[in-house]
């Protein structure tokens, strides 16, 4: 497991070394939370109540800029993830809340952290990382206050993407459209079909909550955003959005081949 960690580590030390246009994400990140087009975020964003002097755990940040959300809205924010160069990133991009935050190096399993501590924690394209997510879970559910809640947006595995992974090229572009990052050693866990969560896994982890909701969120969408990066105000992905939304509503049976998720757990 310590090499597991290890070779994690130089992965994405490596990875985030080379972030570059800082104040470009930090600005795009501006509007996020308000734009149709990340419906992953309004529906967080309609859940979280007050944040004023509420405390925030992001696990796996990365270079994410979602957390000036929770910052810009009076929360207490503290970060953490397995790579030190990502937490270089995030000072720079928090820098002026730098009363308010705190970083933390360490791996998302077993965290350095008190119990029932947080009232939010955050995690945004992690879980498809996590190999031992019945530790991970019971690990969320220790560090959350009473009545708190977490959430997490990542990938759902779809029977469709099963598939796909059988034929190299078209995997090979499959995962070029992916809004999240894939290291050696997920694919080792892709190899075994353990890399995303399916809807059985679910069942386990609802043990450690009071509530558990497993919200289907999108897939033209993600594949439109990639394209448009940058771009993500732009009427035509405003009006993709609306499309998939409407499609979605009309035909709920279409979620099942939805490949982004939301999880709301609260204790």
């Amino acid at each position: 497991m310590e090499k597991v960690v290890r070779e994690e580590k130089i992965y994405w030390d490596k990875q985030f070394r080379k972030e570059r246009n800082i104040n470009k994400k930090i600005e795009r990140s501006k509007s996020q939370w308000d734009n149709i087009n990340f419906p992953e975020l309004l529906e967080i964003k309609k859940r979280v109540g007050k944040l004023k002097d509420r405390r925030v755990l992001s696990i796996g940040c990365g270079t994410s800029v979602y957390e000036l959300f929770f910052l810009k809205n009076g929360a207490f924010v503290d970060f953490s993830d397995l790579s030190t160069e990502a937490l270089k990133v995030q000072r720079k991009i928090t820098k002026e809340f730098k009363n308010k935050v705190n970083f933390f190096q360490s791996s998302a399993e077993k965290l350095p952290l008190p119990n029932n501590h947080y009232d939010i924690i955050f995690g945004y394209a992690l879980l498809h990382h996590i190999e031992d997510r019945n530790s991970f879970f019971r690990e969320i559910s220790r560090l959350l206050k009473g009545g708190g809640i977490a959430f997490f947006v990542d990938s759902y595995r779809i029977p469709m993407t099963d598939y796909v992974k059988r034929l190299p090229l078209l995997y090979k572009i499959y995962r070029k459209m992916q809004p999240v990052s894939i290291s050696p050693v997920d694919e080792e866990l892709v190899k075994h079909g353990e890399h995303g969560l399916r809807e059985k896994d679910i069942n386990i982890y609802k043990n450690f909550f009071t509530s558990f909701k497993f919200i289907k969120i999108c897939f033209w969408n993600i594949i439109f955003r990639k394209i448009f990066r940058g771009k993500e105000n732009s009427i035509f992905l405003k009006f993709i959005t609306i499309v998939e939304n409407t499609f979605l509503k009309l035909i709920p049976s279409l979620k099942k081949y939805c490949n982004i998720f939301l999880l709301v757990c609260k204790k």
